[in-house]
């Protein structure tokens, strides 16, 4: 009775695991997850924020085109924006960003 209760809990805890692992990958190393975290921060920014394209991945290099950011003393429009670093840094406490 015990042992099949911890089954389930190392179960559900696995399960548990193996989709946020798989959530992780998605956001950081494909577009698609680079796009819907530029969309939520266009939606939740309180800047007036318009990016038209995301290319890239968020774990390496990331190019936006079409960025144009306005605020009540100004504004900032880029044709294109790359950026590209190496998140693996952030555990040791840098940032390095290799290109802008």
């Amino acid at each position: 009775m015990v042992t099949r209760r911890w089954k389930y809990i190392l179960a559900g805890l696995l399960l548990v695991l193996g989709l946020a692992v798989l959530a992780s990958y998605w956001l950081l190393a494909t577009t698609a997850g680079a796009r819907w975290v530029s969309a939520e921060l266009v939606r939740r920014s309180s800047l007036p924020l318009v990016v038209g394209k995301v290319e890239g991945r968020l774990c390496d290099e990331l190019r936006l085109e079409e960025v144009r950011v306005e605020w009540p003393s100004g504004s900032l429009t880029t044709e294109s924006f790359s950026f590209a670093w190496r998140p693996t840094a952030l555990l040791r406490g840098k940032l390095l960003v290799t290109a802008l």
